[in-house]
């Protein structure tokens, strides 16, 4: 048995979770944020058989997609030779979306 930590840009969650449950995985959100830029994300916890894992992990990258955003920075970015990139304070395009994912083996499952 396996738990999928999916951490989801929160404009993919509702998609991502459509998606999941169409196919019959069950899936719990919980409301996340991203720790540098502060976007908002959602986490999402399923926990399948070994033989469901591929199809989840299938259904999540098509879900999700990676975007361009403008994003006032946060901190002082320098390059090499002390040469100031962005200020803090700057809008800079960030990437950001797509999925992070954690397949993590369960030794044990119980439910109540």
């Amino acid at each position: 048995m396996k738990l999928i930590l999916a951490i989801v840009h929160a404009d993919d969650a509702t998609g991502v979770i459509q998606a999941l449950t169409e196919a019959g995985l069950r899936v719990t959100r919980i409301a996340t944020e991203g720790g540098w830029l502060r976007q908002k994300s959602a986490t999402l916890l399923l926990g399948l058989q070994d033989a469901q894992v591929p199809r989840a992990l299938t259904l999540l990258k098509r879900a999700t997609q990676r975007r361009k955003v403008p994003v006032a920075v946060p901190v002082h970015l320098s390059a090499p030779l002390g040469q100031t990139v962005i200020s803090s304070g700057q809008e800079a395009d960030i990437e950001v979306g797509g999925a992070t994912v954690f397949v993590l083996n369960v030794e044990r499952l119980e439910q109540y």
